[in-house]
Formats: C-alpha cells, structure tokens, sequence
C-alpha cells in the first residue's frame, strides 16, 4: 500500500475523501453545501450533548496552511459551538509546527493529537483500504503500467495507454455506475458497458482497469487496435489479465460476412470460462443496435453476456456539480474565464439537460478557448449557447478554420481510423499538395505550421520508440472524441471531400474505411471514381498502419512474428463491393492481382486466409474453372498440417 501525498485531490474531493475515511470510525457526519463552510466541513454528534467539527486544509507548504489557519480559520472558529474540533491536513508536520497550530488555536483544540496529517491518514487507509476504492486519483499514477500491460503489436501502446488514462481520470468523478461495475467484475467476467457519444463510456473503463490493475494487479491487452486471433494465446497464459475493447463495433464493418464478430462471439465464451481473465467492452448505442440487427454473432454476443447502459439523466446533481468542479479545479483556464463562470448562474450549467462530461471536459480545455478565440466576458454565455446546441462546439471552430488545408488535415487523420506515425499523416497530406489543384499552392512549411497550431486543440502529437525498427517517431492522435463525433456527422455527407480523398489516396486505409465503402457503394460516381483509383494505382498504395503481429502457440509457447503488409485482405474488400462476375474490368483487376505473386508459405496468416477466401468466391461464381491452377500456383502454401485449413474450404 502506498504512502499517498493527497495532492491528487482537489480541495473538494480531499474534504469528501476525509470524511469518508473518518466516517468508517465516527460513524455518519452532517455534510453542509459548497460554498462558505463558516468553519465547518462537516459535523458529527453522538448525542444531544456532544458536537464533533471537521475542518480540512489540503496544502501543500506548511507556511501556507498557517497563513490560512491564522487569516481565515482562526476568526470562524470562534464563532462556533462545539465539543471537539479535529483539523485534518494533507501534509507532514513536524512536531513543533503540531506544536505552533495548537498554540496558534489558544484552547480550541485540547491536545496536538486532535490534528491529523498525511502520516495520520496513510495509517487510517491501511486500517481500512477499501476507502480509496472511489478515489483513484490517490492511487492512478502508483500504477506501473509499463509492468503490468502486454505490449502485443502496438509498439508504443504501453506508454500511450498509461498516459490515457492519468489524463482521463484525473477529473474522474466515481457515481454509481462505478461502483455498479466494480461490483459486476467481482463476481463476473464480461461487461458491455454502452451508452451515447460522451457520456464517459472510456472513462468507466479506464477507471474500471485502473482499479483491478492496482488492486488486484491485473495485466491490460487493449484490443481496440488489434485482431482476435493476437489475444487468443494469452488466454493460456496463468497471468490474470484484462482484454479491453473499446469502441469495437465502431470499428469494424457491420456486415453478414465480418469474421470479426464471430471470432470475438468464440473469444468471449472462452473468457466466461476462464478464472483469472476478464474483458470490458464499450460501444456506441446506436452503433450496438446496427450491429445486432445486421450480424446474427453480434445480436448473439448482445443477448450472451450481460450489458450496463450509461445515461446522462443517471448522473446525480452531486456528480455533476464534481465533475464540473473537477475540470475548473484542474484546468489552466485564465482567471478572468472562472470569474466570469462563477460570477454568473453556474448552477445552470450544472442543471442543463444536455449536461455532457465531454462538453464539460473541452469547454474547461485552456487551448480550444484560446485557438476559438472566446472571449473571456462572453465564456458563461458561450459555456449555455454549447450546451443548448452541443454540435456547435466543433462546428464554430471547424468553420472558421483559415483555409481548406486545415480541413484536409484533420478529415485524412479522421478516415485514416488506426494509430498513424506523422510521417505518414505528412506524406498523404503532400500527395494532395503535388496533385490537387486546389492545394498545390501550399507546401511542407504549411503542413508543418498547421500541425504545430492544431496540437494540443485538435490533435495530441506524442514521441514513441519502435522496438521492430530500433527508432524514434511520433504518432498523431485526436485530442478529444468530440472532434471524433463531429466529423462522423459532417465528412460522409460531403461529397466535395469524398472525391478528393478518393483520388489522392496514398494509403489502403484512406479508401477502405467501412463507412466510405458503403457511401461509395450508394453512389454511382463515387463508385466509378473508386473503382478507377484502385485499379489503376493499387500497387503504388501502402499500409497507413505501423503493421501487426502474429501470435502462435507452438510446443506449450508463444511465437511472435512482425507483419508490415497487408495486401490480399485490401484485394478482398475491393472484390465484396463490385459484382466480379458481371464488371470484366474488376474480374481482369481481381484475377492479375490475385495470382500476381507466388505464395511461397512466407505470407502471414491473414493474407493466406484472404486468398483462400478470394478464391472460394470465384469458384462459387465459376470464374475460375480448374481447381489445379489454384494447387499449383500455392506450391509451398502449407508449412506444416495445421496450415491445411485454410485452403480446405477450396478443396
């Protein structure tokens, strides 16, 4: 158990955490509302004679906390009637500063012993542990993440997931839903914890792995960038482990053929078998509901294991009230922008029906203030105005970028859905600067100049190591969700910036989004465009991606093989959106490309998959009419039995 310093806590939260603590002893205290205390943070009495007053200071210099004991403390207290006066604080004091406060209150405490410190409470906390359960702010950063996360393909992922959750649950108001889950994961393996865009679903399961890592010292594999088959061999393993799998319908394609859907339905049903394995899920409503009715596996997972539905009208005035607290508390907003919140209706803010975390979270956001130009008199005004029409928050900033290079940017980084090094953000950006008219008046220098402006606002930009090639680079990841859920509602409805993006595309992952796909497929000229950029530059696109692993199980131990490419799995998707059969153009495409490289058995698993299931769908079709081109041109397929599987299917 660790010795905590309570500085993590906000002077709020440090008060309801004391009371928490010293309730498991005194018993119920009378709480008072936020505001002027007059002294007292909270009061307890046994009977009708006796009166205990709490007061808590959380400082952190001793001449600090004297100056506020003299200046403020000392004239309320006495004011007061009371029995017994404890003063609780959130630091170290040497004896003869204990000695120095009990002077300084003449009487009012009638021995040292009635001021508690840090060395107090930490002796408190091991007597009782349980108490810090709702406080992970104590505890979050004691985490080792580096330690306790496989690092299973996402090379930098260890570090990124460690930073994730510091910076989202350092405003993290544990409610009852918390509390709900913890429970659940006590006695159960699974959860689908599902609600609308922003109402902290990633939140709740970050503070959910943050409490079994600490506590129980369970090992995180975050499966939000990774395939099914990457996790299978860490089921064997005697470790135990929490698989995480955030947001998962909202990336993959929801449709009939999606081997996703069924691997996760068989991944599932062994994890509910295991004992020292457990996974958490979250998705969007909207997005759970599409895939149960479009994906007979997912409606199965939907009915198979149990799901915990957020909604806003859940949160308590008490929990809003905090989490607003919370990010005022921890933001670096100027002063002017507080006073202004402050000095008008606030309770408004906390009473509105559309009272979002994530609203709450970027309009506290000292960067977006500043880059959207809100002025400090008008932020109350603008704080309602945004949550009358949330939308509006990325709308503004979105329409008043200064020019269409912005919007580029940012649109690529949103269809390119995975974890991109900036080198291949700023290669897709300086295609469309060489080959687009509209752009080509623009250079490096501008790419460079916007990426500075955007980060911190719109994108993070974090420095990595890739441990397969031994080097430095940087990713680019959205700052917010929020300008996640924007996008997802402005770029499909935008024709002019389909086409653009379609043209130009250097990456697989800029034309092979799901969503794109079926827009494209909706649209006869968008469909044509497609079709026209695949066959003609296929071979001069690349993986977006940093790549995958392979993971296998040979002899009772894991392999693990670095995989950079995907190409037969990219040749598939092309072939599902086009009939092959009746478009000689695409079967001539699918046929050159299919067989355009012999299959040696060096392949990765997945691409030997892809083929094989390329292939099945041509025989269906009668498009290949001699099984033994097929034998033939796979001489060196198979490298040992277990590989017979997948071309069985043809056979």
């Amino acid at each position: 158990m660790d010795n905590f310093t309570f500085d993590e806590l906000s002077p709020l939260r440090f008060e309801k955490f004391v009371r928490d603590l010293l309730t498991k002893y005194y018993g119920r205290f009378e709480n008072f509302a936020e505001g002027k205390d007059g002294g007292i943070d909270f009061r307890y009495s046994s009977n009708d004679k006796e009166v205990l007053i709490v007061q808590c200071k959380r400082y952190k210099e001793y001449k600090n906390l004297k100056y506020s004991l003299q200046k403020t403390e000392l004239p309320k207290i006495k004011k007061l009637k009371f029995d017994k006066y404890l003063l609780v604080v959130s630091l170290d004091l040497s004896p003869s500063q204990k000695e120095e406060i009990f002077n300084l209150f003449n009487g009012y405490l009638s021995n040292p012993n009635q001021i508690l410190t840090k060395g107090d409470l930490n002796a408190l906390i091991k007597k009782n542990k349980t108490v810090i359960y709702d406080y992970p702010e104590l505890w979050i950063k004691s985490i080792d993440i580096h330690q306790r996360i496989f690092n299973i393909g996402i090379l930098h992922h260890s570090g990124f997931i460690k930073d994730r959750i510091s910076k989202t649950l350092i405003n993290f108001v544990p409610t009852e839903n918390y509390k709900k889950i913890i429970n659940h994961f006590n006695t159960n393996n699974i959860l689908i914890i599902s609600g609308n865009p922003g109402v902290g679903k990633s939140t709740l399961a970050y503070a959910t792995l943050s409490h079994f890592i600490y506590h129980y010292e369970y090992k995180i594999i975050d499966l939000s960038y990774r395939s099914i088959q990457e996790a299978e061999p860490f089921l064997a393993s005697e470790e135990v482990i929490f698989f995480l799998l955030d947001d998962f319908l909202g990336r993959i394609k929801l449709e009939k053929n999606d081997d996703f859907a069924h691997l996760l339905s068989f991944f599932i049903e062994k994890i509910e078998n295991c004992e020292n394995k457990k996974l958490i899920i979250t998705s969007r409503n909207h997005i759970l509901e599409s895939g149960t009715k479009n994906l007979s596996a997912i409606n199965n997972i939907n009915n198979f294991i149990q799901k915990h539905t957020i909604e806003l009208k859940e949160l308590t005035r008490s929990s809003r009230t905090m989490m607003l607290y919370n990010h005022l508390y921890n933001s670096n907003i100027d002063i002017e922008y507080l006073n202004n919140l402050l000095n008008n209706n606030y309770k408004r803010i906390i009473d509105h029906p559309n009272f979002n975390p994530r609203i709450i979270e970027h309009l506290t956001k000292n960067n977006f203030l500043k880059k959207s130009k809100i002025n400090h008199e008008d932020y109350y005004q603008n704080f309602i105005q945004n949550l009358e029409n949330p939308s509006e928050i990325w709308n503004q900033f979105y329409t008043n970028l200064p020019n269409d290079l912005y919007k580029l940017i940012i649109i690529n980084k949103f269809i390119i859905n995975d974890i991109i090094p900036y080198e291949k953000l700023e290669n897709a950006i300086m295609k469309f600067i060489v080959n687009c008219p509209q752009f080509q008046h623009y250079s490096f220098d501008d790419f460079e100049q916007i990426i500075r402006e955007l980060n911190g606002t719109i994108f993070i930009i974090e420095d990595s190591y890739n441990e397969m090639r031994s080097e430095n680079y940087q990713i680019v990841e959205f700052h917010n969700p929020s300008i996640i859920d924007f996008l997802d509602n402005h770029v499909w409805k935008n024709k002019f910036w389909l086409k653009i993006i379609i043209e130009n595309a250097t990456y697989f992952e800029q034309l092979f989004h799901w969503e794109l796909q079926e827009i494209v497929e909706q649209d006869d000229e968008l469909l044509k465009i497609f079709k026209h950029k695949v066959i003609n530059s296929f071979n001069d696109l690349e993986n977006a991606s940093f790549g995958f692993f392979e993971y296998d199980i040979e002899d009772g131990g894991t392999t693990i093989s670095w995989k950079g490419e995907r190409r037969n799995y990219f040749l598939q998707e092309f072939s599902c959106m086009y009939n092959v059969k009746n478009d000689s153009d695409v079967y001539a495409f699918i046929i050159k490309e299919l067989f355009k490289y012999p299959i040696d058995g060096a392949e990765d698993t997945s691409e030997k998959i892809t083929f094989a299931q390329i292939c099945e769908e041509l025989l269906k079709e009668n498009l290949i009419e001699d099984k033994k081109v097929i034998l033939n041109y796979t001489n060196g397929f198979f490298n040992d039995i277990k590989e017979l599987v997948y071309l069985e299917i043809l056979f």
